[in-house]
């Protein structure tokens, strides 16, 4: 038994088994580009909580400080003061400075 030929017209057709080079390529570029944008972003986060977080410990010091600044009285505070020197006030009066 003899099946009939394709006809010479019409292409013969393959069937697709799986993705071309041309399209696996494509797949790799688009992933490798969200793999860049993903490791930049997480560098980026990275970077952040390291400047915030010394920022928080500057603010946790200096407020310290200044509350035992403010649990000082008066009279400890002017006794840390060195008084080998005099205190004067500039002012400018027209053009010129005054102490």
């Amino acid at each position: 038994m003899r099946t009939n030929p394709p006809d010479a017209w019409e292409p013969a057709r393959r069937p697709r088994a799986g993705a071309t080079l041309v399209e696996v390529m494509i797949a790799c570029v688009i992933l490798l580009v969200m793999a860049v944008g993903g490791a930049a972003y997480l560098y980026q986060s990275g970077a952040i909580l390291v400047t915030q977080r010394n920022k928080r410990v500057a603010l946790e010091t200096g407020n310290t400080r200044l509350e035992e600044i403010r649990a000082t009285g008066y009279t400890a505070l002017t006794a840390l003061v060195p008084t080998d020197y005099d205190v004067h006030y500039l002012r400018k009066v027209g053009g010129s400075w005054q102490v």
